[in-house]
C-alpha cells in the first residue's frame, strides 16, 4: 500500500471523532511516531509497508482514539512547546496551542531582558510546559512554578530534568498559599482553570474523560481562581520594571473573559491593562504591568 493510500484510510477512521482536517493532521502524526521517520521520509518511500508490529501499534492506537477518545498526545507520551519536549501522561493537562502562542508572545517581550537576573512566578504549572519553555529561553533568570497537584508537579520535575534545567523550583501550592510571605517576582504567568463549570459537559469527550478537570475549570463563572492570583498578584511582585512595556502579569483567559479581566486588573492597580487575541481573532490572554 502506498503511504497516501494509508493515511487516507488512517483519516477515514478517524473522521468518525474528528474532522477532516485534523483527521488528515492525526493520520501523519500517527505514523510518523509509529515509523520513526518524517513524513518526507515516509513520502520518499516507493516501497512503504508497515511491520508486523507497527501494524499492531496502529491498530491499537486507533481503538484508543475512536472507542476510548483518548487525546493522540497522551498516546504519543510528548508534544512539542516552543521548541522544548514537553511529556504528557493522564490526567496532566495537555499543552494547547494557544498557550504556545502567548508563550512564544512573552519570549519576545522579555527579550530586552534577558541578560538581567530576573525572578519568575509560574502560578498552575501543570506539564510545566510554559515555565520550561521560559527557562530555555532565558537561563540568567530565576523560576518558581506551583501547582495543587502532586502529579502535575511531578511531571513538571521530570520535563525540568528531560530539558536539563536547574534553575526552577517547584512548590506544592494552591496558588500562592505555600509560598513565603516576603517573596517577590518580577514577572506572574499563568494558565489557570478558567471554564465554567456549567460548560463542562459540552466539552469533547477526549478532554472530560481524560484530561483533570481540577486543571480546567473553576467558580464564579470561570473566574474563582484568576481572581485570587489578581488580587494576591501585588502582594508577591515586586515594583519596578526592566524595561519599558515589559508586563508584570500575564494571564491566559476564556474567550468571553476579556472585559471582566481588563477591569478586575484595573481594580487590583494594574496599568497599561491589554487584552490579547489569539490567531483565531478571539481574546485569550490579559497583559498588564504594575
Amino acid at each position: 500500500m502506498k503511504i497516501l493510500e494509508l493515511t487516507k484510510k488512517i483519516a477515514d477512521k478517524l473522521s468518525s471523532v474528528y474532522d477532516s482536517e485534523i483527521s488528515q493532521m492525526y493520520a501523519w502524526w500517527i505514523l510518523e511516531e509509529i515509523c520513526e521517520k518524517k513524513r518526507a521520509h515516509l513520502l520518499a518511500e516507493k516501497d512503504f509497508k508497515l511491520t508486523e508490529s507497527q501494524e499492531k501499534k496502529l491498530k491499537i492506537w486507533l481503538e484508543k482514539l475512536i472507542q476510548e477518545n483518548m487525546p493522540l498526545q497522551y498516546l504519543i507520551g510528548y508534544v512539542n512547546f516552543c521548541g522544548v519536549k514537553i511529556l504528557v501522561r493522564p490526567p496532566v493537562l495537555i499543552p494547547r496551542p494557544e498557550t504556545e502562542e502567548i508563550v512564544l508572545n512573552l519570549i519576545e517581550k522579555l527579550k530586552p531582558c534577558k541578560d538581567k537576573k530576573l525572578k519568575v512566578l509560574d502560578l498552575c504549572t501543570g506539564s510545566g510546559c510554559i515555565v520550561i519553555a521560559l527557562s530555555k529561553a532565558f537561563p540568567s533568570f530565576d523560576f518558581v512554578a506551583t501547582d495543587i497537584s502532586e502529579a502535575a508537579l511531578y511531571l513538571a520535575q521530570e520535563n525540568a530534568e528531560l530539558n536539563e534545567l536547574g534553575n526552577i523550583e517547584f512548590v506544592n501550592s494552591d496558588v500562592y498559599e505555600n509560598l513565603p510571605v516576603d517573596q517577590r517576582f518580577d514577572l506572574i504567568i499563568s494558565n489557570p482553570p478558567y471554564i465554567d463549570p456549567l460548560v463542562w459537559d459540552d466539552l469533547d469527550l477526549s478532554v472530560t474523560e481524560w484530561e483533570d478537570e481540577a486543571a480546567l475549570i473553576a467558580e464564579n463563572h470561570g473566574l474563582a481562581i484568576i481572581e485570587r492570583i489578581v488580587v494576591g498578584a501585588k502582594y508577591y511582585l515586586q515594583s519596578g520594571e526592566c524595561f519599558k512595556g515589559v508586563p508584570k502579569i500575564v494571564l491566559e483567559i476564556g474567550f468571553d473573559q476579556g472585559p471582566i479581566l481588563k477591569k478586575l486588573l484595573e481594580s487590583a492597580g494594574f496599568v497599561d491593562v491589554d487584552i490579547e487575541k489569539d490567531l483565531a481573532g478571539k481574546d485569550r490572554s490579559a497583559v498588564a504591568r504594575l
